[in-house]
């Protein structure tokens, strides 16, 4: 077989100046192209993840050290104190305990401090400028 030279040059030609050949170049561009765009749309949404997990993660390192700061003080002895005297009455050797009755009804003081302020406004005024009490 002889292998010429110039014939497969001819080929060549013939092929890239057909039309089929011109339209599958613009298919395979217009192919690459969407894949090359439906690429960019994934990294743009692993990028978005990435952050948001990133945020994410700051949130909860914060939370983790609040805990960790709030775990350490309920294993101080100032936490123990405290829950020991509110919680269960006890006291320090040499401490008093002094226990205050709560009022037996509370409307009571809200009906004393409610008729301490029947006096009208503008009489207030007067007694305060003149001296005077209007009775």
């Amino acid at each position: 077989m002889i292998y010429r030279y110039g014939d497969s040059t001819s080929l060549f030609k013939k092929i890239s100046r057909s039309k089929i050949f011109f339209l599958a170049i613009i298919v395979l561009v217009v192919f690459l192209e969407i894949s090359v765009f439906g690429e960019k749309q994934s990294q743009k949404k692993v990028a978005n993840n990435m952050n948001a997990l990133e945020q994410e993660i700051a949130k909860l390192e914060n939370k983790n050290l609040e805990l960790t700061e709030l775990l350490g003080y309920l294993k101080s002895d100032d936490f123990v104190e405290q829950e020991a005297r509110e919680k269960l009455n006890m006291r320090k050797s040499g401490e008093r305990v002094m226990l205050v009755p709560k009022a037996e009804n509370p409307e009571s003081l809200a009906g004393a401090v409610s008729g301490a302020g029947e006096i009208k406004n503008w009489r207030l005024w007067l007694e305060y400028f003149f001296g005077e009490t209007l009775n």
